[in-house]
């Protein structure tokens, strides 16, 4: 059945975006129950605060393995991380469902948050070593593909089980994914970092369908790639010793502000509790997160699409620019419900259609950041600076979760999206600024460009 080498590395990279299917519904695991955790008839009543910790300690969890991972990885392989780490989504699932407590909630969190950074950080690495060059692009969306359809597994299931129903489904796809990875061989690119050549030689033959003595020439280009890596091996001195590398770094440090104060994976997270409150009628608010999961899914996909067509820059900008008078908008609703007399009650549709649509135009806007880190930086240094963004971006999820529900209950929502609005729009206008088109452009030519500020 898979008699090619395409369909066998794309069997690999399905199976593997298990993996981040299992961490997506991880991450929003608690958004379509907490308004039930938070009900007066659960067991285990959580007050908003309670809530909002039990929302961000994910992102806390992945604050501490982001740059491990890569050391583990390299130490004991891609594959058996991948596998090993797997196993504790299931056990803290079955430790939610027979302790049941916030401690509980907080513990499994944060763990399962560990666990998150762990498939987040070596999954990518994984796919692109299994995969040809012609076919890396097309992984790499199929990633955030992964992720996002994790996401609307949680809302869907979420909408039909209570707490213990959607914790039972959660227990499945990792269950599914360690039985089908251990199938899957390990990167021949790990395996001849580690003077496994026999290894790679059948690991390699088998995802490219051919003969051992056939992938030869293959293996010697891994092996001279390693060893050119070790010679040129980088360090945060060579990323920040030129102005271009500044520049670049500064450029993916911004994106990742607008990644997250744009207000998507803050949504995201609490989409449940937003359209709940606003319609006052749960199977309302169920629908509508569905549709939330389906847009930002679509927006995916086309952005995987678009992203080589349109290029990096105008995407940021157009899409960008859209996503804040989405923002805007819903700022503007939220103001005019909590400070002032205004009835609202026949526009109840302003803030669903302008929140849909910014999960239809923040991921699009956004979705370009990795082709960017790729672009921007050379291989010695592309590790360094996905470590520094991973974990910038933790950083910041950390803060907006928390401070969402911490600043909507003290001095109103509407001070949340008027705050996603504008540092959006800082993000767009410093992308029109000083963010250059890479698109087609080798490494040298972006170089040339940061450093004598055009353009194009």
């Amino acid at each position: 059945m898979f008699s090619s080498a395409a369909s066998r590395q794309y069997l690999v990279a399905v199976v593997g975006g298990l993996a981040l299917f299992v961490t997506g519904s991880s991450f929003t695991w608690a958004t379509p129950l907490l308004p039930q955790l938070k009900s007066k008839d659960h067991e285990f009543q959580l007050t908003a605060d309670q809530g909002s910790w039990v929302i961000t300690l994910v992102e806390v969890g992945c604050l501490a393995p982001s740059i491990p991972a890569g050391f583990l990885a390299d130490r004991f392989g891609r594959k058996t991380c991948l596998l090993y780490v797997t196993p504790v989504f299931i056990l803290t699932w079955f430790m939610v469902i027979w302790w049941r407590s916030y401690a509980a909630l907080c513990f499994m969190r944060f763990v399962q948050g560990m666990g998150v950074a762990i498939h987040y950080t070596i999954l990518p690495i994984y796919l692109a070593e299994v995969a040809a060059p012609s076919r890396r692009g097309a992984l790499a969306n199929f990633f955030s593909v992964m992720w996002y359809l994790g996401f609307l597994f949680d809302y869907v299931v979420g909408t039909f089980f209570d707490y213990d129903g959607l914790t039972w489904f959660c227990i499945a796809p990792p269950i599914v994914f360690m039985i089908a990875f251990y199938f899957c061989p390990e990167s021949p690119y790990f395996l001849m970092m580690n003077n496994r050549r026999g290894e790679a030689s059948k690991a390699l033959a088998w995802l490219e369908n051919k003969l051992p003595e056939e992938i030869e020439p293959d293996l010697v280009a891994i092996e001279q790639s390693i060893l050119e890596e070790k010679k040129n091996k980088g360090s945060w001195k060579d990323v920040t010793a030129t102005p271009s590398g500044r520049k670049a770094l500064a450029i993916i440090l911004v994106m990742a502000m607008v990644y997250v104060l744009c207000g998507l994976s803050t949504l995201l997270s609490y989409v449940s509790e937003i359209f709940g409150t606003l319609s006052g009628n749960e199977n309302s608010a169920n629908l509508m997160s569905i549709l939330a999961g389906a847009a930002v899914l679509l927006a995916t996909i086309v952005s995987g699409f678009l992203s080589d067509r349109l290029g990096r820059r105008p995407i940021i900008i157009y899409f960008g620019g859209l996503s804040v008078l989405c923002l805007l908008v819903t700022g503007i609703f939220y103001y005019l419900k909590e400070m002032t007399d205004t009835d609202l009650t026949d526009y109840v549709w302003v803030p669903y259609v302008s929140i849909i649509f910014l999960m239809l135009t923040a991921p699009i806007a956004v979705g370009v950041i990795q082709a960017l880190q790729g672009e921007l930086f050379s291989n010695s240094t592309r590790g360094f600076a996905a470590g520094v963004y991973t974990l910038w971006v933790t950083f910041l999820n950390c803060v907006a979760l928390k401070l969402y529900q911490v600043v909507g209950d003290g001095l109103g929502y509407y001070v949340n999206y008027i705050a996603f609005t504008v540092f959006t729009l800082a993000g767009v206008i410093y992308a029109f600024v000083f963010i250059p088109e890479t698109k087609g452009k080798t490494f040298d030519e972006v170089q040339m460009i940061l450093q004598n500020k055009r353009l194009n």
